[in-house]
């Protein structure tokens, strides 16, 4: 699926996702920037995830011992 969120915003939901609830950083997203009526709680949750997910596989598998 290819990504339709602008790395800023990415950011910005990383960011505020880490600090508050999900639904409420869509609100206040809602609220100061010009993003769609369709983001939501779930929106961010999934965008995270799929951040984390890419950040995993770029690290690569964990060490047991060095």
């Amino acid at each position: 699926m290819p990504q339709h969120t602008t790395p800023e915003l990415l950011f910005i939901e990383t960011k505020w996702a880490c600090l508050i609830p999900f639904e409420k950083t869509a609100n206040l997203l809602k609220d100061l920037l010009p993003v769609p009526e369709t983001l939501s709680g779930t929106t961010i949750q999934n965008n995270l995830y799929d951040l984390v997910m890419t950040k995993k596989k770029e690290i690569g598998e964990e060490q047991f011992m060095f």
